[in-house]
């Protein structure tokens, strides 16, 4: 079985931690939608670097087991280094709940959210616009990132045989695409991410939308009308100077908007444990 598929079938924690801004939280509970970002357009800005960079080194270290000459191999390498065209998009969640460095990263409002997810009703998720959709961890080994590599080498050079070096960069940067959000450096390890991974975005699509954010445009994938009961464990809340406040309000917000915080459902909302200040 193909290491893919393996970290593909893995079973997921039963909740999965979103952590995220006040407005962004506001508009998950009243629009019942989840915004899922092009990965092309990730914060860290070698997000998919890396595995590209992964890639054309092992196409070189590997090119006289697949007979192709110095100049063949540069070329199939120039095809690659054009940047990918597909959609792929990604909705980031960390196992870690209530951690100082996920609401650093990621809640960078006051106050900050983090959203506990049914991972369960998350892998239920479909939508007839893209070609694939499914959650999977991310892989932080170094190691690891070598298989990943090779099999998607593997299976291109096996597919595309005889069909020229056009069609097999083409193969190679669509497999590619789909692979590389979960391979992260090793230095992100403690995040403990998960992604809901929504590949080959058709265009158009009535759900791929652009937003405005940290002086940027940014596009995404919207999924909408989940079932908000099913999707959402539990709200945290970051520490801040009004949290009695606040606590009053989300809770009176999240009930007008269907979600019924009732402990013995295991459905809670909570205020941060951590005693950190970012105000």
């Amino acid at each position: 079985m193909s290491e893919f598929k393996l970290l593909r079938d893995q079973e997921p924690p039963e909740v999965l931690y979103h952590y995220t801004d006040a407005e962004s939280f506001l508009g998950i509970i009243s629009k019942k939608e989840i915004w899922a970002s092009n990965y092309l357009y990730c914060n860290d800005i070698a997000e998919f670097e890396y595995p590209k960079i992964l890639l054309l080194d092992r196409i070189w270290q590997r090119k006289d087991e697949f007979g192709l000459s110095g100049d063949e191999a540069n070329q199939l390498i120039s095809l690659l280094k054009i940047q990918a065209d597909q959609m792929t998009c990604v909705f980031s969640m960390s196992t870690q709940r209530d951690k100082l460095s996920q609401w650093r990263g990621y809640a960078n409002s006051i106050p900050g959210f983090c959203i506990g997810v049914n991972s369960y009703y998350l892998r239920k998720i479909s939508t007839i616009d893209v070609d694939d959709i499914f959650l999977c961890k991310c892989v932080y080994n170094s190691k690891d990132h070598i298989k990943l590599i090779d099999e998607i080498i593997n299976d291109s050079f096996e597919k595309q045989k005889g069909m020229g070096l056009i069609n097999l960069g083409s193969d190679l940067i669509s497999r590619l695409i789909i692979y590389s959000p979960i391979i992260k450096m090793e230095e992100f390890e403690e995040e403990q991410e998960w992604r809901l991974i929504i590949a080959g975005v058709h265009n158009p699509s009535k759900n791929y939308e652009f937003r405005y954010r940290n002086n940027s445009i940014l596009p995404y994938y919207k999924i909408s009308n989940f079932d908000i009961e099913q999707m959402i464990m539990e709200v945290i809340i970051s520490a801040n100077p009004k949290q009695e406040i606040n606590y009053i309000a989300v809770e009176d917000f999240c009930d007008r908007n269907g979600l019924l915080f009732i402990p013995q459902k295991g459905k809670g909302l909570y205020k941060s444990q951590l005693t950190y200040r970012n105000w």
